[in-house]
């Protein structure tokens, strides 16, 4: 088990997040303002550490990995989104609630505000055919 010296030294983070691993820059992190909060001040006195070094998070494993993605992308938004089934509302409104957690107010917003829809445009074209 990683000792409190060699956590609070780590560049390279190992989270537990909702019985997922992952792995990310401490850099990464900072770009929350939740995170960046919790590695200044709660880090070294946590309980959450788990038997393999990671830090145990209870939030959800699949939108944390969008999450985390935006974090190192953050002028990069998701996009959920396929022509068969349309926009994945669900996985949007996950999303938001984790970025309203995590304080990343810009992507959370531009969930809320729809943005996401800006991002498609389809179009049809109807051809007649003689028959």
């Amino acid at each position: 088990m990683a000792t409190q010296e060699s956590r609070t030294n780590a560049s390279i983070i190992k989270l537990n997040v909702g019985d997922t691993i992952f792995h990310t820059k401490r850099s990464t992190l900072e770009q929350s303002p939740w995170f960046q909060s919790f590695l200044s001040s709660r880090w070294e006195t946590c309980t959450d550490w788990q038997e393999d070094g990671s830090l145990f998070i209870d939030r959800d494993a699949e939108a944390f990995k969008y999450l985390l993605n935006y974090m190192r992308h953050p002028h990069t938004y998701p996009l959920f989104w396929s022509k068969r089934e349309d926009f994945d509302y669900g996985l949007y409104v996950k999303l938001a609630a984790e970025a309203d957690f995590f304080l990343l107010n810009d992507l959370r917003g531009w969930i809320r505000k729809g943005k996401y829809r800006d991002a498609i445009r389809t179009h049809t074209t109807i051809r007649n055919i003689d028959l």
